[in-house]
């Protein structure tokens, strides 16, 4: 029979322990009252002046702690060093928690700053946490950075997303991406995401886009761009539909395309 933990932690030799126990220890000694919370700090005896040197710190637990408690005193006075660390610290909780403290500020540079992450940011939890915000508080002006994202981001889940959001907001000054993830993105969750973006409101030069994705390799894709092409409403491509329908191989590929083109009078 195996000891159990507790026999195990008795037999273990006192000295091995106590060196398990001293960093537990000297933390406690070095900063009371604040291990336990698991703080880096206590926040109730440090000024604004210190949590702005902590930004500077180098231990990342010291900035992330000092973004969250700037935030929750509304020093409105550490905008500018939280708009640098979102970019430039090494680590990535406290790049995005400078994010949000930039939110809880509300500062006029939260988008922009969001922006910046939602490009360039190395972790994807940054760059999806980043685009919620433009879809919160962005303005027609985030389009093309939603496109050059949903065109070239390296994650599929980040792609995805930029695609719902500018579907959603119809910001179509960044459709070229969208319309580039729709045709060739090696993800179908991408591709389906971009052709129900460009069917919520599509508009002429989506068509030829469309087209194209009446031959794609998935199902849903294929179906979803029919229902656009009815949305859209040109009569034209009703015999385009028909033919394809001949071809389909899917049965509900073939039942859509046919509805569609008799919805398109064709």
């Amino acid at each position: 029979m195996k000891p159990s933990k507790a026999v195990k932690i008795a037999l273990e030799p006192r000295y091995t322990r106590f060196m398990k126990l001293l960093p537990i220890v000297f933390v406690a000694l070095a900063f009371p009252g604040t291990a336990m919370a698991g703080k880096a700090f206590d926040q109730d005896d440090v000024t604004g002046r210190q949590l702005i040197e902590y930004l500077d710190h180098d231990s990342w637990r010291f900035r992330h702690d000092a973004c969250e408690e700037l935030a929750d005193r509304k020093m409105i006075q550490a905008e500018a060093k939280l708009v640098q660390l979102v970019s430039e610290d090494p680590a990535e909780r406290v790049r995005r928690q400078c994010l949000k403290a930039l939110e809880h500020l509300g500062s006029a540079q939260l988008v922009p700053a969001a922006e910046s992450m939602a490009l360039n940011d190395g972790d994807p939890d940054n760059r999806r946490t980043a685009l919620a915000i433009i879809e919160d508080d962005g303005s027609e002006r985030s389009g093309p950075i939603l496109g050059t994202i949903v065109a070239g981001d390296p994650d599929a889940g980040t792609r995805r997303k930029a695609a719902i959001i500018l579907g959603k907001k119809a910001w179509r000054n960044g459709f070229d991406g969208l319309r580039q993830a729709a045709l060739s993105d090696a993800d179908k969750g991408v591709r389906e995401a971009a052709v129900e973006a460009l069917g919520r409101r599509p508009a002429a030069d989506d068509r030829d886009t469309l087209v194209t994705c009446l031959d794609d390799t998935e199902e849903d894709v294929q179906i979803d761009a029919a229902r656009a092409l009815v949305k859209l409403g040109d009569r034209s491509v009703a015999s385009v539909l028909r033919d394809k329908a001949l071809d389909a191989k899917d049965s509900d590929v073939a039942e859509e395309f046919n509805e569609a083109a008799e919805k398109l009078g064709g």
